[in-house]
């Protein structure tokens, strides 16, 4: 049999086993142990209580792993996707999103969000603020022309 150090050397060797073997973080005890019980590392934690225990802290840590991965995943979508608004800025700011669906569908950043709803909610937002910066660069265009023309023309 394998000598552990201490208790944390054995939980780690029980939680490489998991990991192993690919066990996924929402099985139960009666599906993990035919997987697990021939690896030596099965031993490493005496007290079935206590591999019971483990386990299921080992799945509340991959649950929130995996949340994290999910999430990072979907945030570099999203970035992915808006650059791709911003790049046809001037095409789209003043169109709705039923209305530009058929320019964006063949773009890879359009195709890596899954959710149509979801494009559509990111795109509904990006509008909103595209608008407003739309808006505000005309204004500036207008308070200019006017300025340079009475520059031009008064001066």
């Amino acid at each position: 049999a394998i000598q552990y150090k201490d208790w944390h050397e054995r939980v780690k060797a029980f939680r490489q086993l998991l990991e192993d073997k690919q066990i996924h973080p929402d099985w139960n005890w009666n599906k993990v142990l035919p997987i697990i019980v021939q690896d030596y590392r099965y031993e490493a934690i005496p007290k079935v209580n206590d591999k019971k225990k483990e386990l299921k802290q080992w799945q509340t840590d991959e649950r929130t792993r995996l949340d994290g991965e999910m999430r990072q995943k979907e945030q570099l979508i999203q970035q992915q996707f808006v650059q791709m608004l911003q790049s046809k800025f001037h095409q789209l700011v003043k169109k709705s999103y039923r209305h530009v669906k058929h320019i964006l569908q063949e773009e890879e950043a359009y195709k890596a969000v899954e959710r149509d709803a979801l494009r559509e909610e990111w795109y509904d937002r990006w509008r909103d603020n595209a608008s407003e910066q739309y808006r505000k660069q005309k204004q500036q265009e207008k308070f200019c022309f006017v300025h340079c023309f009475f520059f031009f023309f008064f001066h």
